[in-house]
């Protein structure tokens, strides 16, 4: 996005700590999920639940090894897990089992979307309303180039 176009309600949604949140919360669900259908110890889910988080600075770094954006992040929530759990084997083994890179940057995508079309009817609601004042006010103004109702 053009910065100066941006407003802080899309900034919030579409900055790269707020996508790898989202990249976390779907990881996260997903655990949830293999958990509730008995694939994956619920203690496990719990522990990644809890201890789940990332460091951008981290990522970076995994990234250069990587080179490639998700694996990075996923290997940073996996340590962070693990060091948390401080126990063999660790809960991080079930982070993105089943799933591809795009399973999860989409799904993300879409909930990044759906949240960016809120904030746009939110908006134009406002306009909407701030339009209705005005004519309320001033709507009975004659002025040059306005056609009587």
């Amino acid at each position: 996005m053009i910065e100066r176009y941006c407003t802080e309600a899309m900034t919030s949604l579409w900055s790269r700590e707020a996508k790898y949140a989202r990249w976390l919360e779907v990881e996260v669900a997903i655990c949830a999920e293999y958990a509730e259908a008995g694939i994956i110890p619920r203690e496990d889910y719990e522990a990644i639940k809890a201890a789940g988080s990332f460091e951008l600075a981290r990522c970076d770094e995994l990234e250069k090894e990587t080179r490639h954006d998700l694996m990075a992040f996923v290997r940073n929530v996996s340590e962070r897990v693990s060091a948390h759990a401080g126990r063999e084997p660790s809960p991080s083994r079930w982070i993105h089992m089943g799933v591809t890179s795009y399973d999860v940057i989409d799904t993300a995508l879409g909930m990044m979307m759906r949240d960016s079309c809120t904030v746009l009817i939110e908006s134009a609601e406002r306009l909407i309303g701030a339009i209705n004042d005005l004519d309320h006010q001033h709507g009975h103004h004659p002025c040059i180039g306005k056609s009587p109702p």
